[in-house]
């Protein structure tokens, strides 16, 4: 995460600040995506303080990646981490409350985060990526257009006014693995989740949970999952879950605890 940040921080400064930059990433969107989740496995792995650390960085970075989806992701991550602070939780709210009055005043700090509530041709164009989606998902629902055609489907089935032509991708896990794999693929993704749910329900582990909401809500506007920036974090607080539950006795109690999770 620090290498990230002096390296895109290098970057936004090199381009004098009115560029996105993407860091060690392919892509802006992959920086943010990547900074937040890795954010919440910091949290996961050394507590609250490293964690409070580890948001400030991964906001720097969404703010030089400019994106929105990883900007309300962060706004999630940071209340869940406000709330385990206990009976400290109201220095965090007193230091967000200061911070929404100085966004409030002078909004141009957040830059492209500013517009993350407008319905600008970028999000439009979303729109049509989701409706095309789900044509080709109603079109072809068993076994999907194949894996890596949704390009060409929406450029061969456009819908009227296209804003862009020849998307990576759908913008959106679901409708992007029904589209191009299908109720397969829709089914296989689901089975995973719904097991991951489960075992980190039943470890107690709420913030490894909060991870995967977040992965949700990245993957509800853009498709980042396999991404290595966004599944490796996610796994490894995944596979803290599954250690800690190796390391009980029957009574409760750890033996040899492989990392401290916040209280």
């Amino acid at each position: 995460l620090v290498a990230h940040l002096v390296y895109a921080g290098w970057q936004w400064f090199a381009e004098g600040g009115s560029t996105r930059v993407a860091g060690f990433t392919p892509q802006p969107n992959l920086l943010g995506h990547g900074a937040v989740v890795s954010a919440g496995l910091i949290w996961v792995l050394g507590g609250r303080r490293l964690g409070g650390l580890a948001l400030a960085a991964a906001a720097l970075l969404i703010l030089v990646s400019g994106s929105r989806t990883a900007f309300w992701a962060l706004l999630l991550l940071t209340g869940a981490w406000g709330l385990s602070l206990g009976s400290r939780r109201w220095v965090a709210l007193a230091l967000a409350a200061v911070l929404c009055l100085v966004i409030v005043w002078q909004p141009y700090i957040l830059g492209r985060l500013s517009q993350a509530l407008l319905l600008d041709n970028n999000v439009q164009a979303r729109l049509q990526y989701w409706q095309t989606a789900l044509q080709a998902f109603k079109s072809y629902p068993l076994g999907g257009i194949g894996f890596g055609h949704f390009g060409l489907y929406f450029d061969l089935n456009p819908p009227s006014k296209v804003i862009e032509y020849a998307p990576a991708h759908a913008h959106n896990l679901l409708l992007h693995l029904g589209a191009e794999g299908g109720a397969m693929a829709v089914l296989g993704l689901l089975w995973w989740v719904l097991g991951v749910v489960a075992v980190v329900v039943g470890s107690g582990a709420w913030p490894a949970l909060t991870i995967l909401l977040i992965a949700v809500v990245l993957n509800t506007f853009d498709f980042s999952l396999f991404s290595a920036w966004v599944y490796y974090p996610l796994v490894l607080a995944v596979a803290l879950v599954l250690a800690r539950r190796k390391h009980t006795e029957p009574s409760g109690k750890h033996t040899e605890p492989s990392a401290r999770m916040p209280r």
